[in-house]
């Protein structure tokens, strides 16, 4: 499992990267007077993942970072969402022990009398 999180993780560094290249290229082009540079597009294989023995095109690998984008986008959300629902559930406990402490204090108060 830490494996195959660390070849996602490599993968999507691998995809920022190409995907930066490309926009400075783009950006490059369109701010000179100059003929814009030809972009080929080159093909990538990763082995260390079965599904990608077939080389993969700049638009597919394109593809591929949005959709890896907006996976990490819904997991951050999902995640906030625990974290909060995990800050509530903290802070009942919080109430619930207070609320027995001041109950043991009385019970304390009542039976030194």
């Amino acid at each position: 499992m830490e494996v195959e999180r660390k070849e996602t993780k490599e993968k999507r560094e691998g995809l920022d990267s190409i995907f930066l290249k490309l926009q400075e290229n783009t950006r490059a082009a369109s701010n000179n007077d100059s003929p814009p540079l030809v972009v080929e597009p080159k093909t990538y294989v990763f082995t260390k993942c079965p599904s990608a023995h077939s080389p993969k095109t700049l638009g597919q690998l394109q593809t591929e970072l949005r959709d890896l984008k907006d996976e990490m986008d819904l997991m951050k959300t999902q995640h906030n969402k625990e974290i909060k629902l995990l800050m509530n559930e903290l802070d009942e406990e919080k109430k619930i022990r207070l609320t027995l402490q001041l109950e043991i204090q009385r019970i304390k108060k009542h039976m030194s009398k």
